[in-house]
């Protein structure tokens, strides 16, 4: 976890930016540059370093792989990533981020760089910007001659004196001119570290802000097309970005920011708060929710960073490998962005996945070029309201909208002037037939829950996709609310009975995690729902839990999905220490 930033930041930053307005980072509208990151190819695990469940070290031939595979897609379909940002364990931690790992890269990274080259991609590279202690496998630079601005009470260099941050800025210089690098990806930030040997002062983070920011300004000077990415460390709090329980309008990071960064992201990706039938879908309503508040912050939408789409098996990606990717990328990419973001394994994209992927890469950058606006449609993600994003212009366009709630809703879509636009549905969550009216002035669509559904406009509607479904197979459209019944036996454990459910039928359990506090986000580490709360879901012939796998970040609720319901269905559950108490509800599928 970052360290939070003082308020300081807010008049720092403002009187920083007002100096600075005419070096803001430029913005081209003539061009959709694809980005590509290994994280979740290469992985942390739970261990964050050194080893542990789900680590899973770089190597050259995990990202050969990768640019292996992008090149197939370039040969094969003209299409494909712009950008390679190598991510965390790129680097020697013993030096100055000059030398790649020789664990993993044993002859340096010249073959990779080739290979890159070949495949027509960029390099990006990850730089943990001044955090962390010095020690094996923590992925901080640990260059002898930069000792002098570590304080190692509070485990960082500072930017303002010593020669860490000159360090840092000639690193750069070095992979701009030896390794063509062309995105900077910063990360790990603490702005309030102060000289060793000196305590934390609004004085020292004020002067390692402005160090900072006269450092990256003049990089940027003499390198105009080098992008920035700023991701932890720079909003007030972290802990604001961990869960979606911030209130909607909440202050969360400072928009000047935007000065020196080309983007600054909303968050890893995390389960949403709002419980969900799929995990992915729960983490896509988590960034949702996340770009509302920075956009209400006063952020543009084609700043923000939403973390992408990941299609990765490592554990910051829940394991997940490409299971529901679909809907993750039309969301990604009609949030407003500007800047397409796959993350993780692109082997476990099939060869119908890459087309479908070209073709609404290839929609969206068309739109753009044409003078398309994404519109924010809909309510707050974090309580279960219906939300989703237009792009459109004259008219046509794109329309996605999804449904974080527990039942089917008719969502309106209004258009000015009382026009009326054809309206199709291009694809959808479930091989499901998905109702939608269009009249003069609005289109009605019917959504189920935790579902997506993307629409065509006007012309868009008469252009379909090479594949309807966004997640395979069926997806239920209606669910009914189940009366149930609270029973406590002398063993503290739980049980919850549905009443009355038809034989056949498959129910829903919807549990929430509470303490003393109420509800909050559960960190079980590599452990599993299903065994610390002794789950037994008993009625049918078959259950499922989800989460099913561990998941870093915690989760505040658990799904438990019963089939085939053949008897009295009951849910049993065992409170512990940390969950001492649970709101349970139940739905039966139509």
């Amino acid at each position: 976890m970052v360290p939070r930033a003082p308020i300081v930041l807010i008049l720092v930053l403002v009187t920083i930016a007002r100096a600075s307005r005419a070096g803001e980072p430029a913005r081209s509208s003539d061009a959709l540059p694809f980005y590509y990151d290994d994280w979740s190819l290469q992985d942390w695990g739970f261990g964050y370093a050194g080893g542990g469940y789900g680590y899973r070290p770089l190597t050259e031939e995990m990202a050969l792989s990768a640019v292996r595979r992008f090149r197939h897609w370039r040969k094969k379909y003209g299409f494909g990533p712009d950008y390679y940002i190598v991510d965390a364990m790129w680097f020697d931690q013993r030096g100055d981020y000059r030398r790649w790992d020789p664990k993993g890269f044993p002859n340096g990274p010249k073959a990779l760089l080739e290979a890159m080259r070949d495949a027509g991609l960029k390099l990006g590279l990850w730089y943990n910007l001044n955090s962390g202690e010095l020690k094996e496998d923590n992925w901080v630079p640990q260059e002898p001659a930069w000792r002098t601005s570590y304080n190692p009470e509070l485990k960082g260099y500072c930017l303002s004196e010593g020669p860490y941050l000159d360090g840092l800025r000639a690193a750069w210089e070095y992979a701009y001119n030896e390794w063509g690098l062309r995105v900077i990806k910063l990360d790990f930030a603490t702005l309030d570290i102060p000289p060793p040997g000196k305590p934390r002062s609004s004085e020292a983070t004020d002067a390692n802000i402005r160090a900072f920011h006269r450092m990256v300004s003049g990089f940027r000077g003499v390198h105009p097309g080098v992008k920035f990415l700023f991701y932890n460390g720079f909003i007030y709090d972290y802990a604001q970005i961990s869960d979606t329980f911030q209130p909607p309008h909440s202050p969360i990071i400072n928009p000047e920011w935007l000065s020196v960064a080309d983007w600054l992201y909303a968050g890893d990706v995390r389960p949403s708060d709002w419980p969900a039938l799929r995990l992915r879908r729960s983490a896509d309503f988590y960034q949702d929710h996340q770009v509302r508040r920075f956009h209400w912050a006063g952020f543009p939408l084609e700043r923000i960073d939403d973390s992408g789409c990941f299609v990765g098996t490592g554990i910051s990606a829940f394991e997940l490998g490409a299971e529901d990717w679909r809907g993750t990328w039309i969301l990604h990419l009609l949030r407003g962005g500007h800047k397409p973001h796959l993350y993780g394994d692109p082997n476990l994209l099939n060869e119908e996945d890459v087309r479908w992927m070209k073709d609404t890469y290839q929609r969206v950058s068309e739109l753009y070029a044409r003078g398309a606006v994404t519109e924010v449609l809909g309510g707050y993600p974090g309580e279960g309201e219906p939300f989703g994003y237009r792009l459109s212009y004259q008219g046509s366009g794109l329309v996605v909208v999804a449904n974080p709630s527990w039942k089917r809703i008719k969502y309106r879509l209004r258009f000015e002037n009382n026009i009326q636009l054809p309206a199709v549905v291009l694809a959808s969550d479930g091989a499901v037939e998905i109702p939608v009216t269009s009249g003069l002035g609005f289109v009605d669509v019917e959504i189920g829950p935790s579902q997506v559904v993307l629409l065509g406009l006007g012309e868009e509607a008469a252009r379909p996709l090479p594949s309807r479904e966004l997640t395979p197979g069926t997806w239920p459209m209606d669910l009914e609310p189940v009366k149930i019944v609270r029973q406590s036996s002398a063993n503290e454990e739980l049980k919850f009975e549905a009443a009355a459910v038809p034989k056949g039928a498959t129910l829903y359990w919807v549990v929430q995690f509470k303490n003393a506090q109420g509800r909050f986000r559960w960190d079980l580490g590599t452990k599993l729902v299903a065994d610390q709360l002794k789950v037994k879901a008993e009625g049918g012939k078959a259950s499922q839990v989800v989460p099913a796998r561990p998941l870093w970040p915690g989760i505040s609720w658990s799904v438990i999905v019963i089939k085939e319901i053949s008897g009295v269905a009951t849910l049993r559950l065992v409170p512990n220490e940390f969950v001492t108490d649970f709101d349970v509800a139940a739905y039966q599928a139509k």
